[in-house]
């Protein structure tokens, strides 16, 4: 048993110790932890909660905002294409309920339905025009990862789309005009002027015969052989104009005469091929292909320096597919398809021609390889 004086001092060794100390400093410690964190950290992690949401509500009202204020229908919509948000015009135009949340695809069918997860992942611009209710729209398709929503902006661009109509209309009747002028003139001046020469020719002749003076033969000889000269160039130049074996047999005959007259004047080798032209061609197709071969051989006899040439034409559904080459001296077509250069080589007019038809031009060059020239056009111009 112990003692008073014993207990006492025992006690006092116990509170007074080192492992004591250590156990009050660690109660210390944790106390003002726990007071630090139950008063402090929490309420400030609370604090930004509330703050980061307040951003959130005024971002939103910011956005709103914006939306309303744009004078075209705007729409956003979630990973999913339900709407989040579409502003009064979309409403308006669009004919878009005032209540969110619809599936966009269903309430507007005429737009495609795209994986808008996809979009927004990849903060992808896309732009496609589309008819809707009878009005052209240029489409954007705007991703935006940062706020998890695709953005959808229609711009109205009918009144653009039916002047290029109209525009388009207007010159598909100058091409019919002027064809048809082109094909009176050529027949006036074959019919007309080429048969007014050849009887001076021959009244030429007939006056050279009936003259003995020697002095006065080498006279007719020289204006017969201009007459001559003047019957053929008239010849070429109805036949340039408007060929008149391209309205009776077809493009297939009249280009493998063109081939045929070219390879002959320059003294390169031509070759001509052909595929699916057994039946004729709308005749604004043909005069439009036969212009483009005529220019395209008349570049390579001014420019190419070339030994021989080609043209193919295919026809598959409701293409046609030109390929004119030859084996020049090329040309470096990259420097030359952005400049005015082009309209030196004809390819100026070619490009207006093929966008006419809704076609495609592609040209294959570069120095000391030849050129190649392809052309597809559609049928039906839409």
């Amino acid at each position: 048993m112990y003692d008073d004086a014993e207990f006492t001092l025992t006690l006092v060794d116990l509170i007074f110790s080192p492992v004591t100390y250590s156990i009050l400093l660690v109660a210390v410690i944790y106390g003002t932890f726990y007071v630090t964190i139950k008063r402090g950290l929490i309420p400030l992690e609370q604090k930004h909660a509330e703050e980061k949401k307040q951003l959130e509500r005024e971002k939103d009202e910011l956005r709103s905002l914006f939306s309303d204020l744009d004078p075209n229908p705007v729409v956003q919509l979630d990973p999913a294409g339900y709407i989040l948000l579409s502003n009064q015009r979309a409403q308006e135009v669009l004919r878009l309920p005032a209540e969110q949340g619809g599936l966009l695809f269903d309430l507007l069918p005429e737009i495609p339905r795209i994986d808008v997860s996809q979009y927004i992942q990849e903060n992808r611009n896309e732009a496609m025009e589309l008819n809707i209710y009878g009005e052209y729209y240029l489409v954007y398709f705007r991703g935006l990862a940062r706020l998890n929503l695709l953005q959808i902006y229609f711009n109205n661009i009918h009144a653009l789309k039916t002047n290029e109509l109209k525009v388009k209309e207007l010159t598909e009747h100058m091409s019919f005009l002027q064809e048809h002028e082109r094909e009176r003139i050529s027949r006036e001046l074959h019919d007309g002027l080429s048969q007014s020469l050849t009887s001076a020719k021959m009244l030429a002749a007939q006056i050279s015969a009936a003259k003995d003076s020697p002095r006065l033969t080498p006279v007719f000889d020289e204006l017969t052989k201009e007459l001559d000269l003047t019957i053929v160039s008239l010849k070429d130049i109805a036949l340039n104009l408007r060929p008149k074996m391209l309205n009776e047999f077809g493009l297939d005959a009249t280009l493998r005469s063109l081939v045929k007259r070219v390879s002959l004047a320059s003294g390169m080798e031509g070759e001509y091929q052909s595929l699916g032209l057994e039946t004729r061609l709308d005749w604004k197709l043909e005069s439009t292909l036969y212009r483009m071969t005529q220019e395209l051989l008349n570049n390579i006899v001014k420019h190419a320096k070339a030994k021989s040439f080609s043209v193919q034409i295919s026809r598959k559904s409701n293409r046609v597919i030109l390929l004119v080459s030859d084996d020049g001296i090329g040309f470096d077509y990259t420097s030359y398809k952005n400049s005015s250069s082009l309209r030196g080589f004809g390819l100026f007019n070619l490009k207006e021609q093929v966008t006419f038809f809704n076609g495609r031009l592609e040209v294959i060059s570069s120095h000391g390889d030849g050129t190649d020239v392809i052309i597809e056009l559609l049928e039906q111009i839409k």
